[in-house]
């Protein structure tokens, strides 16, 4: 990813504190490559729009640093969904809702629905799936 892809980097908190940078494109988050490793309380997320006819209105990646430093991609991420729908409202990219698209890259296809009430509160959801359940067995 080059450095002109960057058209802002913002501090949004919703619970973690993340970096957020937002870029050009969808294009250019699919395409950014982070570094493997990271200091522990590393948050950061990219965010780009996404063209007319896509799917979703905007691409999101998010990433943290686990305990032992390793930089980790969360395919759906709520509170950064959350921070980064704060931004888009209130620096008027958008209006009263979009679509996001998270965790291609991570093997999952996430959509996250964000909307905004008459009052300004902003809901982040969507749809989950189980892909996977389990039991404890007892000895």
């Amino acid at each position: 990813m080059s450095e002109d892809a960057v058209i802002d980097a913002v501090h949004v908190a919703n619970g973690p504190k993340w970096q957020l940078l937002r870029l050009r494109s969808a294009a250019d988050v699919l395409d950014a490559r982070p570094v493997s490793r990271a200091p522990v309380e590393t948050d950061v997320g990219l965010a780009g729009p996404c063209g007319e006819g896509a799917e979703a209105d905007w691409e999101l990646r998010a990433f943290f640093a686990n305990q032992h430093g390793a930089l980790l991609e969360d395919p759906v991420t709520g509170s950064f969904n959350a921070g980064v729908a704060l931004h888009l409202f209130e620096t008027g990219l958008e209006q009263d809702g979009y679509v996001a698209a998270q965790g291609r890259k991570t093997g999952a296809d996430g959509r996250v629905t964000v909307t905004r009430d008459d009052d300004g509160t902003v809901w982040v959801g969507g749809r989950r799936d189980t892909i996977a359940a389990g039991a404890t067995l007892s000895a």
